[in-house]
């Protein structure tokens, strides 16, 4: 009996270490080189129309490039993402490291354009190469946003959080190959804009005018867009560079008390500074865009603003 349960304690010993040898084995991630060559190829073709090859080069470079492969959270830290192109996907290897633990999450995902959706369908997702249920992995992910749905075992973004129209999307020859529609990037659309009666004082008398003003969730997102170019200003250096971020700061300041606003004639006054800059401090500036603003409010301002 003695013999009987000591062996099965040893089992389960050898079980409980082959599950943590298999939770923690590593990978051996390729070191990315960070570059800004597949935000400009985005920023061209996602205003102009067109189609951009994506490698997992230019994709590594580009999340290198932004700093988005370090990150810390509830005590865990991230830190070099890792994305490779699959035969009909995306495989995404994240290092997490939470206190003397240390581990890599592996997903490999089918990404496909469905309608008004882009679906990411993960096939097969792992601790380490400990292989997990996605049906139970996708269960326990909490809710993100109401445009980012969890249906059975995929993940449904509605496209018009994209900042851009994403028309196709298909992995070709090693490659994920995007086509995008013509569209022009504007603050805000006319649409944006509603009448309301005010009332005002004028000479000890009360007058009832119409004035303009913006929709809420156009007002919302300029005042957060204005509030965090404090931080960009910050990661600033010289007075050139810092210059331009204050204009297009100021202008938008103007912009939410006045509607009809000129800020187009400012938006070419930054233009024209920001062709004049090194190139040290135009990657500066977009490098800060990217790390405080999200990628909606950075194509949008580089578009209008010129950069």
């Amino acid at each position: 009996m003695a013999k009987k349960i000591g062996f099965i304690f040893a089992f389960i010993l050898i079980f409980i270490g082959i599950l943590f040898g298999l939770s923690t084995a590593k990978y051996n991630l390729p070191e990315a080189k960070a570059s800004d060559e597949l935000i400009k190829e985005l920023k061209s073709k996602a205003i102009n129309g067109g189609v951009v090859c994506v490698d997992s080069q230019k994709l590594n470079g580009a999340i290198k490039y932004l700093n988005v492969d370090e990150k810390s959270f509830n005590g865990a830290s991230i830190k070099g993402i890792w994305m490779d192109i699959s035969k009909d996907g995306l495989i995404v290897i994240i290092p997490v490291k939470y206190k003397s633990l240390e581990a890599y999450v592996y997903a490999d995902n089918k990404i496909y354009v469905e309608g008004d959706k882009l679906i990411l369908e993960p096939k097969s997702i792992k601790i380490g190469k400990l292989p997990l249920p996605v049906s139970l992995v996708l269960r326990k992910v909490p809710k993100l946003d109401e445009n980012i749905r969890i249906n059975g075992n995929r993940v449904e973004i509605d496209k018009k959080i994209i900042p851009f129209d994403v028309e196709k999307l298909e992995i070709k020859d090693g490659a994920l190959v995007l086509s995008f529609k013509k569209k022009v990037l504007e603050l805000f659309e006319k649409k944006d804009v509603v009448l309301e009666k005010k009332d005002i004082v004028v000479k000890n008398k009360t007058v009832t005018k119409t004035v303009k003003r913006f929709s809420k969730e156009v007002e919302d997102s300029l005042k957060s867009v204005s509030q965090s170019l404090n931080r960009v200003y910050g990661n600033l250096k010289t007075p050139e560079e810092k210059a331009i971020v204050s204009t297009i700061q100021s202008t938008l300041n103007n912009l939410l008390k006045d509607p009809d606003y000129p800020y187009k004639k400012y938006a070419e006054s930054v233009k024209a500074k920001y062709k004049k800059l090194p190139d040290e401090s135009k990657s500066r500036i977009k490098s800060a865009l990217f790390s405080n603003l999200d990628l909606g409010e950075v194509m949008k301002l580089v578009s209008v603003f010129g950069m």
